[in-house]
């Protein structure tokens, strides 16, 4: 046990001595990790299978209409987010930016198709399920397992701004392993696979000055989800009150193109410019369930603590981080502020507009997601000021992340 603990140090050392090594560190054994859990034959969520009939189409056809899988509409009630665009064509419900994303690895598949092993939600189809013909999932699964793990391997480099590369390495393992980017996000094609990646890179530029990356990285989350482009804005609007204009002016430029380019793809697929795209009034905003203004507080309770969803619930180390962030937050960098605030107030819109549950097909919970990317740097601080320093805390935020990450594999195993 001894010899295996030093040379896990004497590895976990080598990312001392390099970023290159820090990253590698972080992403690889993680990306492993994700790869024997990953969803390779069948997705299990609506959003992805449907993002990757999108991903097919573009790799084909060159197209983000869907109206050679029209036989798919019979399954609309069964989980398949395929609608009618105002043109009279079928289209995907979502944003295709997460879907371009996998293109690459769909033209390596391209003209493969098998027949459809499970249904993405649990209610029987009009005729027997194997008659659908739909794109391999691996590809998308791929995708998904290369892009989260590199969003590890950028935190890392991120957290390594403030502590050693052997610590920094650390804490990206407990982000990637301890949250659902290991059970949802990683696991499958969702909008929040792409979405975390770029966040990431945001992140480790907006630690590091750079204008241009920062820019391209707050921009691309933007276009994959428009609800990232507030944790952009708010980075911008923080650059702006330091002085720091020229920086302020590249992300918010980088965010308005993408929200640009979100507007003008749904011009041209659902004819009319906006950001809804494919979804409609019902389906964004929900229903109170007849609890008037109290919904909104219980919606956020239900987000942090529901037994099956809740943040706090599944990821406990969070709780204990969040429970110091006031008292760390007065001696953070300044760099890690914007992208915590612009992800809290990601979280909180989220938790206003849509059921905190997140729908269904996925263990544990999704919405927080880009939330944590965002705030990771500010919370690993916050573990270096408040939690390493106390040796009763770091113990027990050493359980408590035991705990997380037990609790993702069991819910990444369940999902295969």
């Amino acid at each position: 046990m001894d010899r295996l603990r030093a040379r896990s140090r004497a590895v976990l050392g080598l990312a001392d001595r390099s970023p290159y090594a820090t990253f590698l560190l972080a992403a690889v054994p993680v990306a492993i990790v994700y790869a024997l859990t990953a969803s390779w034959w069948v997705a299990q969520s609506p959003d992805s299978f449907t993002n990757l009939l999108t991903a097919r189409a573009v790799a084909e056809r060159g197209s983000l209409y869907l109206d050679e899988d029209a036989q798919l509409t019979e399954l609309r009630d069964y989980g398949v987010s395929i609608i009618d665009t105002d043109g009279g064509r079928l289209a995907s419900r979502y944003q295709p930016a997460a879907s371009l994303h996998a293109v690459p690895l769909y033209l390596l598949a391209r003209g493969h198709t098998v027949g459809l092993v499970a249904d993405p939600i649990t209610s029987p189809p009009p005729r027997p399920i194997e008659d659908y013909r739909v794109p391999p999932a691996w590809p998308g699964a791929l995708t998904s397992v290369l892009l989260v793990g590199a969003a590890v391997g950028t935190m890392a480099l991120t957290f390594r701004q403030m502590a050693a590369g052997s610590v920094a390495v650390l804490a990206a393992y407990t982000t990637g392993l301890g949250t659902s980017l290991w059970s949802v996000a990683a696991d499958e094609l969702w909008q929040h696979t792409p979405g975390v990646f770029w966040l990431a890179i945001g992140g480790y530029a907006t630690a590091r000055t750079q204008a241009a990356t920062s820019a391209l990285g707050y921009g691309i989350a933007a276009a994959v989800r428009p609800f990232n482009a507030v944790v952009g804005g708010v980075v911008a609007l923080r650059h702006l009150f330091s002085h720091r204009r020229w920086i302020a002016v590249a992300v918010g430029a980088g965010v308005g193109i993408g929200i640009g380019s979100v507007i003008a793809t749904n011009a041209v697929v659902f004819g009319t410019p906006s950001i809804q795209g494919g979804y409609r009034g019902g389906d964004v905003f929900s229903d109170t369930e007849g609890l008037g203004p109290l919904w909104y507080p219980l919606n956020y309770l239900r987000g942090l603590l529901h037994p099956r969803y809740g943040l706090l619930t599944w990821s406990p180390f969070v709780a204990l981080l969040l429970a110091r962030v006031p008292r760390a937050y007065r001696t953070s960098p300044v760099w890690c502020r914007g992208p915590a605030i612009g992800g809290a107030i990601y979280l909180l819109m989220h938790w206003t507009i849509h059921r905190a549950s997140g729908g269904a097909g996925f263990l544990f919970y999704r919405y927080p997601l880009e939330a944590l990317v965002a705030c990771a740097p500010l919370l690993f601080w916050t573990y270096l000021d408040q939690v390493r320093t106390d040796p009763r805390r770091n113990r027990l935020f050493g359980l408590l992340v035991l705990i997380g990450v037990v609790g993702h594999s069991t819910a990444a195993l369940t999902l295969r």
